[in-house]
Protein backbone atom coordinates (compact mmCIF):
# COMPACT_ATOMS: atom_id res chain seq x y z
CA UNK A 1 0.00 0.00 0.00
CA UNK A 2 1.19 3.83 -0.58
CA UNK A 3 -0.43 7.12 0.02
CA UNK A 4 -1.84 8.97 -3.63
CA UNK A 5 -2.11 12.49 -4.04
CA UNK A 6 -5.45 12.84 -6.42
CA UNK A 7 -6.99 15.73 -8.34
CA UNK A 8 -7.94 18.24 -5.74
CA UNK A 9 -4.68 19.13 -5.11
CA UNK A 10 -4.16 20.44 -8.95
CA UNK A 11 -3.58 23.81 -8.88
CA UNK A 12 -3.41 23.94 -5.54
CA UNK A 13 -0.13 22.57 -4.01
CA UNK A 14 -0.73 23.71 -0.78
CA UNK A 15 2.52 21.33 1.13
CA UNK A 16 0.69 21.15 4.15
CA UNK A 17 1.61 17.09 4.05
CA UNK A 18 5.14 17.88 2.50
CA UNK A 19 5.81 19.48 5.81
CA UNK A 20 4.49 16.97 8.07
CA UNK A 21 5.82 13.97 6.11
CA UNK A 22 8.82 12.08 7.71
CA UNK A 23 10.63 10.45 4.91
CA UNK A 24 9.90 13.62 2.43
CA UNK A 25 8.82 11.37 -0.56
CA UNK A 26 6.35 14.14 -1.30
CA UNK A 27 7.80 16.11 -4.63
CA UNK A 28 6.99 18.76 -6.81
CA UNK A 29 8.91 21.55 -9.25
CA UNK A 30 7.71 24.95 -10.05
CA UNK A 31 6.82 23.04 -13.34
CA UNK A 32 4.54 20.84 -11.74
CA UNK A 33 0.51 21.33 -11.06
CA UNK A 34 0.12 19.23 -8.31
CA UNK A 35 2.39 17.37 -5.43
CA UNK A 36 3.10 13.62 -6.17
CA UNK A 37 3.97 10.73 -3.83
CA UNK A 38 7.09 8.61 -4.64
CA UNK A 39 5.02 5.21 -4.12
CA UNK A 40 9.30 4.00 -3.64
CA UNK A 41 9.91 6.13 -0.74
CA UNK A 42 6.14 6.08 1.11
CA UNK A 43 6.44 4.50 4.68
CA UNK A 44 2.38 3.91 4.53
CA UNK A 45 2.03 6.52 8.06
CA UNK A 46 -0.67 8.59 6.73
CA UNK A 47 0.99 11.21 8.53
CA UNK A 48 -0.28 13.38 5.06
CA UNK A 49 -3.76 12.96 4.95
CA UNK A 50 -5.27 15.08 7.85
CA UNK A 51 -3.23 18.34 7.15
CA UNK A 52 -4.44 18.20 3.20
CA UNK A 53 -6.89 21.03 3.22
CA UNK A 54 -8.22 19.65 0.12
CA UNK A 55 -8.80 16.01 0.85
CA UNK A 56 -6.37 15.19 -2.21
CA UNK A 57 -4.58 12.53 -0.18
CA UNK A 58 -5.70 8.84 -0.44
CA UNK A 59 -4.49 5.60 0.75
CA UNK A 60 -4.62 3.72 -2.64
CA UNK A 61 -7.01 1.19 -1.91
CA UNK A 62 -9.51 3.64 -0.58
CA UNK A 63 -8.74 6.20 -3.73
CA UNK A 64 -12.64 6.92 -4.92
CA UNK A 65 -12.95 5.13 -8.50
CA UNK A 66 -12.63 8.24 -10.75
CA UNK A 67 -9.27 9.24 -8.91
CA UNK A 68 -7.97 6.05 -9.65
CA UNK A 69 -6.13 7.47 -13.14
CA UNK A 70 -3.52 9.04 -10.29
CA UNK A 71 -2.33 5.99 -8.53
CA UNK A 72 -0.82 5.87 -12.33
CA UNK A 73 0.11 9.48 -12.68
CA UNK A 74 2.26 9.62 -8.82
CA UNK A 75 3.92 7.01 -10.11
CA UNK A 76 4.44 7.83 -13.26
CA UNK A 77 5.89 10.73 -12.38
CA UNK A 78 8.88 9.46 -10.60
CA UNK A 79 9.44 7.55 -14.28
CA UNK A 80 8.84 10.67 -16.83
CA UNK A 81 7.74 13.47 -15.53
CA UNK A 82 7.00 15.21 -18.81
CA UNK A 83 4.46 12.37 -19.32
CA UNK A 84 2.97 12.69 -15.64
CA UNK A 85 2.40 16.72 -16.49
CA UNK A 86 0.48 15.67 -19.93
CA UNK A 87 -2.10 13.26 -17.75
CA UNK A 88 -2.82 15.86 -15.68
CA UNK A 89 -3.04 18.30 -18.56
CA UNK A 90 -5.06 15.91 -19.95
CA UNK A 91 -7.68 15.54 -17.65
CA UNK A 92 -7.93 18.99 -15.92
CA UNK A 93 -6.70 21.55 -18.89
CA UNK A 94 -5.30 24.43 -17.79
CA UNK A 95 -7.84 27.27 -16.91
CA UNK A 96 -7.76 30.11 -20.02
CA UNK A 97 -7.08 33.24 -18.98
CA UNK A 98 -9.73 36.01 -20.16
CA UNK A 99 -9.67 37.86 -22.64
CA UNK A 100 -9.44 40.98 -21.19
CA UNK A 101 -7.38 40.80 -17.81
CA UNK A 102 -6.99 42.52 -14.59
CA UNK A 103 -4.10 44.72 -14.75
CA UNK A 104 -2.02 44.72 -11.31
CA UNK A 105 -3.35 48.42 -10.73
CA UNK A 106 -6.65 46.90 -11.03
CA UNK A 107 -7.63 48.63 -15.11
CA UNK A 108 -8.55 46.58 -18.03
CA UNK A 109 -5.70 45.65 -20.68
CA UNK A 110 -6.46 47.49 -23.82
CA UNK A 111 -6.73 45.87 -26.84
CA UNK A 112 -4.45 46.51 -29.85
CA UNK A 113 -6.63 48.85 -32.38
CA UNK A 114 -7.73 47.20 -35.14
CA UNK A 115 -4.97 47.96 -38.15
CA UNK A 116 -6.74 46.15 -41.28
CA UNK A 117 -4.25 43.21 -41.24
CA UNK A 118 -3.59 40.24 -40.14
CA UNK A 119 -1.09 39.71 -36.81
CA UNK A 120 2.51 39.20 -38.32
CA UNK A 121 1.76 40.81 -41.60
CA UNK A 122 2.85 43.86 -43.14
CA UNK A 123 0.61 46.73 -43.84
CA UNK A 124 -0.37 46.83 -48.03
CA UNK A 125 0.60 50.48 -49.03
CA UNK A 126 -1.47 51.77 -52.22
Amino acid sequence: MTYVISEPCVDVKDKSCVEVCPVDCIHETDDDRMLYIDPDECIDCGACVDPCPVDAIYAAEDLPAEQQVYTEINSLYFKDRDAARRRVDDLRPRPRLPDNPVQADGSRAKAPAASGHSVGEAPVRR
